[in-house]
C-alpha cells in the first residue's frame, strides 16, 4: 500500500493511495494516513483511483479518519474509486460519514457545498 500527500496549494489536504486496503495495507499507512487525514482541521480529499481493493479494515480506517475530520468541522471527500471499491464503501456504511464521489471536480464540488 502507498499513500502520498499532494501539495496543490490550496486550502485542502489531498491524499492519493494505492494498493491494496487490506490487513497488510492498513499495517503500513495507516498511523500516517490518520495523522494527515483524522487530524485534519481542513477538508480532506482522498484519490482511491488506484485502490484495488477495500476490506472490512480499510473501511474502518476510512470510517474513523471521516468521523474524525467531521468532529473538526470539516469533511472527508473519496473520489475516483472503481466501481467495485465504490460499491464495498457503500455498503460499509462509508457514505453516511464521507463523501463518495466519481472525480476529482466533484470532490471539489462536495467540499465547496460542506
Amino acid at each position: 500500500m502507498r499513500m502520498e500527500v499532494l501539495e496543490k496549494g490550496d486550502a485542502n489536504v489531498w491524499i492519493r493511495l494505492e494498493g491494496r486496503l487490506d490487513l497488510k495495507g492498513i499495517e503500513e499507512i495507516e498511523l500516517a494516513f490518520t495523522v494527515r487525514a483524522g487530524r485534519s482541521e481542513r477538508p480532506v480529499l482522498v484519490d482511491l483511483a488506484d485502490v484495488t481493493y477495500v476490506g472490512s479494515l480499510g473501511i474502518g480506517m476510512l470510517f474513523a479518519a471521516a468521523r474524525n475530520v467531521r468532529l473538526r468541522r470539516a469533511v472527508l471527500v473519496l473520489y475516483g474509486a472503481t466501481p467495485h471499491v465504490e460499491e464495498v464503501l457503500r455498503i460499509g456504511g462509508l457514505g453516511e460519514v464521507a463523501g463518495i464521489v466519481s472525480n476529482q471536480e466533484d470532490a471539489l464540488r462536495a467540499v465547496a457545498a460542506a
